[in-house]
């Protein structure tokens, strides 16, 4: 996942220091390394996809907290990295969600989701503006497929009396359903919060750090366990 580290006009540039670099960014880093040193013994294997997905948030967050401090516009990666990661998280709930009319779903909403996600980013709000609209279509389909996993599970728990906090997508569903609900209004509601709202925005942000914190415990937890199955 990422934080918001992007700014929409130039700022006075700073020094980058250790100091720049909040927390989550530490949570993340951990979680990236706990992948690759797991990364041969994390069963069922899609779920490796997790490493490259977050060396892409790493890369970017970095890029992000330090283009910012030199003042520099930075919309235009986030824009780019939020559009793979909902590809990313689409993909790993059509692989786990075991109803059949919810994957055709999963399959028609990207078809019609990612080039609108182009045309938007490239020709509605531009690169250089966070892509606010497809973000909100984005975030709502996400929380839509983590309610419908947890109904899943509830399912399956009854049928097989299966435990859901030894299976990994059960922590990463938890993770991105909360971090997508507040984000569904942070940044769907991008041009209302960050741009009118400087106090709401102050807010809102500490608590999508905390989520982003909580957001990387849950991947960190997934990497632990289910790794004999």
């Amino acid at each position: 996942m990422w934080f918001y580290e992007w700014c929409e006009y130039p700022l006075k540039p700073t020094k980058v220091c250790l100091m720049n670099f909040p927390a989550y960014y530490i949570v993340l880093s951990i979680a990236f390394i706990v992948s690759l040193v797991f990364y041969k013994k994390i069963k069922p294997a899609y779920f490796r996809l997790c490493c490259p997905y977050l060396l892409m948030n790493l890369v970017v967050e970095t890029y992000g907290i330090i283009s910012k401090s030199q003042g520099k516009s930075n919309y235009w990666i986030y824009n780019i990295s939020t559009t793979i990661e909902f590809g990313f998280y689409f993909f790993i709930f059509y692989i786990n969600l075991t109803n059949q009319n919810v994957r055709r779903y999963i399959v028609w909403v990207s078809i019609l989701f990612f080039p609108f996600c182009f045309i938007n980013i490239f020709f509605i709000q531009g690169i250089n503006h966070f892509h606010s609209i497809t973000f909100l279509a984005g975030s709502f389909f996400l929380i839509c497929l983590s309610v419908l996993y947890f109904q899943d599970q509830i399912i399956k728990e009854n049928e097989f009396l299966k435990n859901p906090l030894k299976e990994k997508m059960f922590w990463i569903a938890t993770g991105v359903l909360f971090f997508y609900s507040v984000g569904f209004f942070n940044l769907g509601l991008f041009e209302i919060i960050h741009v009118h709202n400087s106090l709401l925005k102050t807010v809102t942000d500490l608590l999508l750090n905390l989520l982003n914190i909580f957001l990387y415990c849950t991947f960190i937890i997934a990497f632990l366990i289910g790794n004999d199955k």
